[in-house]
């Protein structure tokens, strides 16, 4: 029993050395969020050019960034991984997505909140909690409110305030 014991917290100390790398590096975030993932030469590409685009954001840089590619190589997963990493790391920053069509946004809306909620996002990071019943926080297939914090939205909102990550920055994530 006491082998069991010591191999259990072995294993938690691995999962949270992980999981404190997964906070700093868009790439093991990935890797860790999802496991399953085919790491082909693009993905590594499209992950370190939206980590560096993260890195020349947050030293005030206004970078910009357009990904475009044929269908069905990344783009989407890539934007909604990197959606959910730096909701993680700053809560307190508002995000715009925006798409082409309503159903893609709401498609969007519906992966994120299933990865918000997933076991290996919390493991990551535990204290992004998003709203739904009881928690007085919307959640629903055009909004995410962060409970704490403010909301991730799949459509341009209409408070005339401007968000940390403008809808320029969005659209030209996923184009």
């Amino acid at each position: 029993m006491k082998k069991d014991s010591a191999l259990t917290d072995a294993l938690d100390a691995i999962t949270e050395v992980r999981a404190a790398a997964a906070r700093e590096s868009f790439a093991v975030f990935r890797r860790t969020v999802r496991p399953g993932m085919l790491w082909w030469p693009f993905v590594g590409q499209i992950t370190r050019e939206l980590q560096k685009f993260y890195k020349a954001f947050v030293y005030g840089l206004r970078p910009k960034l357009v990904i475009s590619t044929p269908p069905q190589h990344g783009k989407s997963w890539a934007v909604e991984d990197f959606i959910a990493w730096v909701a993680g790391k700053h809560p307190q920053w508002k995000t715009i997505y925006a798409s082409f069509s309503d159903e893609l946004g709401t498609l969007r809306n519906q992966n994120l909140q299933r990865l918000f909620t997933s076991e290996r996002y919390a493991r990551v990071f535990p204290n992004l909690v998003i709203g739904g019943p009881g928690t007085g926080y919307q959640c629903n297939t055009s909004l995410i409110e962060y409970v704490g914090g403010p909301a991730l939205s799949a459509t341009p909102p209409s408070t005339g305030r401007s968000p940390a990550w403008s809808s320029t920055w969005a659209s030209s994530m996923i184009s």
